[in-house]
């Protein structure tokens, strides 16, 4: 498929990247480029790759072939921990938090600063997403859509360059979806470059700079927003089932 033309080098790129689970192409042969300082979505219909593909990116699940490269530098088969410390961090569809931890605990715990500095910098982050109030709070008597913030400034905590959103938007009431919104926002100031997926499509259509569709783990189309709204194929993959 055709890529725009871009004078700015992808700060990652997928080439071809494949993996079957079974008797299941999860996976196939899938390429993509990531712009720099951007949002890139990944949209697609239940069961079209989208939590895998994420997975394979960040060393979350091993590719069958195919290759990822961030920065110039290939992370294909490196774990998720050296990944993560190249400059990549993300967040799974469910919150990983650590319930018997505090707020402020989960993201100290990340943290590769002293114990003084990973505190400060812990309640920084927790008063900018007005969290500074629970801050002692055990993360699992936090509402979901706590939850979820909580889980995005930990990201913070280790500072990434590239963020990986698994749909962020999942479950939670819109005051709280226009807090994360504003949070993103704030990352892309900031510098930061962001890749997620969500089925949320007015929210996707919304922030999103570019978008890949996935289908059956194939990209079936690659487009900013205005386009893919009115693209056949996507049209068919979500509604013609």
């Amino acid at each position: 498929m055709d890529q725009p033309v871009t004078n700015e080098a992808p700060v990652l790129s997928v080439d071809d990247l494949s993996k079957r689970f079974g008797g299941v192409q999860a996976v196939d042969k899938v390429s993509l480029d990531i712009a720099p300082g951007r949002i890139t979505g990944v949209i697609g219909p239940n069961g079209s790759g989208k939590s895998t593909l994420f997975n394979l990116m960040t060393g979350v699940a091993r590719a069958d072939s195919g290759a990822v490269t961030f920065q110039g530098t290939d992370i294909t088969r490196l774990s998720s921990d050296r990944i993560n410390r190249l400059g990549i961090g993300r967040t799974f569809q469910l919150t990983r938090l650590f319930g018997k931890m505090s707020a402020i605990e989960n993201l100290v715990v990340v943290s590769r600063h002293d114990r003084a500095t990973a505190e400060r910098n812990a309640a920084e982050l927790l008063d900018l997403v007005s969290l500074g109030h629970v801050r002692d709070e055990y993360a699992e008597n936090l509402s979901y859509g706590q939850q979820k913030l909580l889980e995005f400034v930990r990201l913070m905590m280790t500072d990434p360059s590239l963020i990986m959103l698994d749909e962020p938007f999942a479950g939670v009431n819109p005051i709280m979806e226009r807090r994360l919104l504003d949070t993103m926002r704030a990352w892309l100031d900031a510098g930061k470059t962001i890749v997620l997926t969500d089925h949320e499509m007015a929210i996707m259509m919304e922030i999103c700079d570019d978008l890949y569709v996935l289908d059956y783990g194939e990209v079936i189309a690659h487009g900013p927003p205005a386009v893919i709204r009115d693209d056949e194929r996507v049209m068919e993959a979500y509604f013609g089932r």
